[in-house]
């Protein structure tokens, strides 16, 4: 989990979390108005109008806060909040002699809270920021728990009422650690989701060629050597059949470069959804396509001829012209004469080159 955290930490990019933290921070402030509001409502119940100032104030102070999100300002709102959260701590200490366990509340709100506003900023920024919360923390928990702790209040107040902002105030805290660590854990699991699939567009380019969406060449001699593996040590068959487009270049200098990509798209279309589930396709370079099949060679010739003749029947028309294809192909199987994929290869690209020296728009079985 943690080595998944960093990688999104060296990833990170601030157009992509301006929406997010957005509606994050407006929904927190419209969360901390909620919870002033009803603050100030305790105030006047309980007769402390000091107090109830301060909360009015800062229920102004958040709606306020509020128009400043379109500008940007997060991590200057988020500053102005955390002093904010300070005061109300210290407050509720020196009025009401009110602990609300400073200790959580800010251990859970720096790294939840503060973690999506800071990505966007330097690496310095980021350590500065977070030493001094913990810098101010460490001596507001000090301050309370140590120096002045228990019930030390300016004011003297009912016990029902040190019961009541104590309940409403941890409650508070609870709900508001809670809404932060779902941002923090949503924008995450958002994260990793973009991080998949920006592997998952990586890796079609790295694996498929571009033009005709096939496997290239580097990708299926990683699938022929893993196969031809599986027939040296468990003896399934291995076949390939290499195609080769009949005068290819005769349609490229006849009817131009885009009518010949045309051929190859429209080509590979049609042999794609003609192939097997588990045999693999692959554009090996030029007009050229390999098969490779874990099926005997016999099988892998009628595959072969199968193919030949969709492509010979198939109208290829391109800006209303009709271009005449036909493609020839070589089938080879492995065999015990045959060392490695190479030699596999070069017995299929033979006959190949025997099958289009005696006409063409053929198939020829090694």
């Amino acid at each position: 989990m943690l080595k998944k955290i960093q990688e999104i930490y060296f990833k990170r990019s601030p157009s992509m979390l301006l929406s997010a933290v957005d509606f994050q921070m407006k929904f927190l402030l419209g969360y901390a108005a909620v919870v002033h509001l009803g603050l100030s409502v305790l105030s006047v119940i309980f007769s402390l109008p000091v107090m109830f100032v301060y909360y009015l104030a800062t229920l102004i102070l958040f709606i306020v806060f509020a128009s400043f999100i379109d500008s940007r300002r997060f991590i200057v709102i988020y500053c102005l909040t955390y002093v904010e959260i300070l005061l109300h701590i210290h407050l509720c200490h020196l009025i009401i002699g009110l602990p609300i366990g400073i200790e959580l509340y800010y251990i859970m709100l720096i790294p939840t809270g503060s973690y999506i506003l800071l990505m966007p900023y330097s690496r310095l920024f980021q350590r500065i920021f977070v030493f001094l919360s913990l810098i101010i923390n460490a001596a507001s928990y000090i301050r309370i728990q140590v120096i002045h702790p228990g019930n030390s209040c300016v004011m003297k107040v009912p016990d029902f009422t040190h019961t009541v902002f104590s309940i409403y105030s941890i409650s508070m805290v609870f709900c508001m650690a809670a809404l932060q660590s779902y941002f923090f854990v949503r924008s995450i699991v958002a994260r990793f989701t973009d991080i998949r699939e920006e592997n998952a567009v990586l890796n079609l380019k790295a694996n498929h060629d571009a033009l005709t969406g096939l496997l290239n060449r580097h990708e299926m001699n990683i699938r022929l050597e893993q196969t031809f593996l599986l027939y040296q040590r468990q003896n399934i068959p291995c076949s390939v059949c290499i195609g080769d487009i009949d005068k290819f270049k005769s349609i490229n200098d006849t009817y131009g470069h885009n009518a010949g990509d045309y051929v190859l798209k429209t080509l590979a279309q049609l042999m794609q959804q003609n192939t097997r589930k588990g045999d693999f396709l692959g554009r090996w370079g030029g007009e050229e396509f390999v098969l490779l099949m874990q099926a005997d060679k016999t099988v892998c010739y009628t595959r072969a001829e199968h193919l030949r003749s969709l492509v010979e029947n198939h109208i290829f028309e391109y800006n209303g012209i009709i271009i005449p294809v036909t493609i020839t192909f070589g089938v080879a199987g492995a065999d015990i004469t045959m060392p490695d994929t190479s030699a596999l290869i070069d017995a299929a690209d033979k006959v190949l080159y025997e099958a289009k020296k005696n006409g063409r728009n053929r198939t020829i079985l090694k």
